[in-house]
């Protein structure tokens, strides 16, 4: 094994995958990417990379802060999120994203039928009870005793990839779709077929660069510190909240360790947006840190 392979960062870190595939210089690997996940429906031909901050339309709302958000030349939207680890009420979450991105531009006389949203979700943790890799989840009338299930509509749909479940096999291993798992799973022990595609060769050259790169490494490392940090900061909230209330404990450890995050990431000249995203506090908050 070589240095620089030891070195590579892991794609399915989404912070990773953002710099891989959210370059308007390098879209291409996205189209890619996307097109094998979608296979035909619809196919892509060009995407404009999109601002990835969603605001909140009342004070109360959420707000989202995605991964990669992109329209095509047909002018679906896209959003793509890597999401290395289950959470709770993540399929719960990817629901509440899609919805809110179905709604972001319509104006007050607009058309519905020209709000088109394609949500695709990749984990690397398992997390339907499925046994195919791939799901698609589209809004049904329910199955009754005189008619079976009928999609209500296909302009919102939402695509799970579950990376675990997909296995390479002889039947499948030229499929495009097959060398990206490959790619995203592992990209230091590649498949033959995989290295000798000019997309995934474009990727790995890509991700060999990041991974040298010491701004980049020190990013990461912060996130990841910040992330480690903000887990033991909500556990000691959470174990001083059973003694005093446990809601109030959840809610001043979270907070803890939110702060503690953008902190590390603060002495390590991290990019505040990069530090609000992972951290989710505002930049105002993040300035009076300094």
């Amino acid at each position: 094994m070589s240095d620089i392979e030891y070195r590579l960062f892991d794609p399915k870190v989404d912070y990773v995958f953002k710099i891989l595939f959210g370059d308007e210089n390098d879209k291409s690997m996205l189209i890619s990417l996307l097109n094998a996940i979608l296979k035909g429906k619809p196919t892509i031909k060009d995407l404009i990379l999109n601002n990835t901050d969603i605001p909140k339309i009342l004070k109360d709302n959420k707000s989202c802060k995605l991964d990669i958000l992109a329209t095509s030349d047909e002018g679906i939207k896209f959003n793509i999120e890597m999401q290395c680890k289950k959470t709770k009420d993540i399929i719960n979450r990817t629901v509440y994203y899609a919805s809110k991105l179905f709604t972001k531009d319509l104006k007050e006389n607009d058309d519905y039928n020209n709000s088109k949203v394609i949500s695709i979700w990749i984990f690397g943790e398992n997390v339907t009870d499925r046994a195919d890799p791939i799901n698609e989840a589209y809004m049904t009338l329910q199955k009754t005793d005189n008619e079976d299930y009928e999609i209500l509509t296909d302009h919102l749909r939402i695509i799970y990839l579950e990376l675990n479940k997909y296995k390479i096999t002889k039947d499948n291993i030229n499929d495009k779709l097959t060398k990206w798992v490959d790619f995203l799973t592992n990209p230091i022990d590649l498949e033959k077929s995989t290295f000798e595609d000019e997309d995934i060769e474009k990727a790995r050259k890509k991700l060999e660069f990041i991974s040298s790169d010491d701004k980049e490494r020190a990013s990461l490392e912060a996130i990841k510190e910040g992330l480690f940090d903000q887990y033991s900061s909500f556990n000691i909230g959470k174990k001083e909240g059973i003694e005093e209330g446990l809601k109030e404990g959840l809610k001043e450890g979270e907070k803890k360790g939110k702060i503690e995050m953008a902190r590390n990431m603060l002495k390590d000249n991290v990019d505040i947006n990069i530090i609000s995203k992972y951290s989710c506090l505002s930049i105002e908050e993040i300035n009076k840190l300094k």
